[in-house]
């Protein structure tokens, strides 16, 4: 006699309940699932790093025709961070997004300019050590390196400082 749809489905989980329940039925582990995510505070996250996605650091980028004045400037598909502070929030931002340890793993990428040449010729191999086995959730040792080099010297800042003006036209075009 031919099985009906119905009974079909009640064997099939019936099947399904007692592989569940029964570890010895399972065979071993499979391969592990696409690299990419991460779980994270009980929901799974986009771990993959993306250049373009999180932006460059060249904080001695020259203001011209291409590249307009301003700590933050988009230029084409890139995000250019010409301001050391505004690049470490956008660290803060990316290790909520994407954990402390893709952020480590992968931030050097980003570095242009006088920062790859910190980078790749200033930095002392302790401190790079230190810096690819940062441990802490707000990557203290990017961080605080970065700021160190790169922030302007109280002079310097204070200077630009009284240099600035701002004329009405500026406020009308929303500088």
């Amino acid at each position: 006699m031919p099985l009906t749809a119905e009974d079909l489905d009640a064997i099939a989980d019936l099947v399904a309940r007692r592989i569940a329940n029964n570890p010895n039925i399972r065979g071993p582990a499979g391969p592990p699932g696409p690299p990419g995510h991460a779980e994270h505070g009980g929901a799974m996250i986009d771990t993959r790093w993306r250049i373009e996605e999180f932006g460059l650091f060249e904080p001695d980028l020259q203001v011209d025709d291409r590249h307009p004045s301003g700590d933050l400037i988009t230029v084409g598909h890139d995000t250019i961070y010409r301001n050391v502070d505004a690049f470490i929030k956008r660290i803060k931002d990316a290790i909520a997004l994407k954990g402390h340890e893709v952020v480590r793993d992968n931030l050097h990428m980003c570095l242009r300019g006088h920062a790859s040449r910190w980078w790749t010729f200033e930095l002392s191999d302790l401190d790079k050590a230190a810096i690819r086995t940062d441990v802490s959730p707000d990557l203290v040792q990017w961080t605080g390196r970065l700021l160190t080099r790169f922030r302007p010297r109280l002079a310097q800042a204070t200077h630009e400082n009284n240099a600035l003006t701002f004329r009405i036209s500026d406020v009308r075009s929303g500088k």
